[in-house]
């Protein structure tokens, strides 16, 4: 059952998703994440269309409303299981793996397994696929540092709404 507040499960089903929206854009244009790419490869590529900004608009829109909307219910769903008593911290950790899942799947497989390590054509911005700047680590594990940030506010944010309104 999707969203039947197991943290485990729910926490599954969320890298997934995330993985999904983000893939899914990536295997149909590498260039709807140039903001993404090594200051290397923008430099030798043309900034975004104004379709392929539309495009990037799209996606951060699908990203924010799944990154919110999906712990959302997925808290509503843990707060039942528990009778409308979880407490902070079970609501925090339950809220916090959703992200955090979908962050550690990011930084090792998508980024550095796939993207810095593989480097399969379909994630290099055409004309660029084999240029050594995509062969870094660095930026990916800030990027992870960042995402496991906004899992920690993301899980403090929804444990508060749910302590103090539930």
């Amino acid at each position: 059952m999707l969203l039947a507040g197991n943290t485990l499960l729910d926490a599954i089903f969320y890298a997934i998703g995330f993985t999904l929206i983000l893939m899914g854009p990536f295997a149909i244009n590498a260039r709807f994440f140039w903001h993404d790419m090594p200051q290397a490869i923008k430099d030798q590529t043309e900034p975004p269309s104004p379709k392929e900004k539309r495009w990037m608009l799209l996606i951060s829109i699908a990203f924010f409303a799944f990154g919110l909307l999906y712990p959302l219910f997925s808290g509503i769903a843990f707060n039942n299981l528990h009778a409308g008593r979880p407490g902070f911290w079970a609501m925090f950790w339950h809220i916090f793996w959703l992200p955090m899942a979908a962050n550690l799947v990011d930084w090792l497989i998508l980024d550095w397994l796939l993207f810095a390590t593989i480097r399969p054509k379909f994630m290099a911005i055409p004309g660029t696929h084999g240029d050594p700047a995509y062969h870094e680590y660095k930026s990916h594990f800030i990027g992870f540092l960042i995402g496991t940030s906004i899992s920690i506010a993301l899980g403090l944010v929804f444990a508060a709404i749910f302590h103090l309104l539930v």
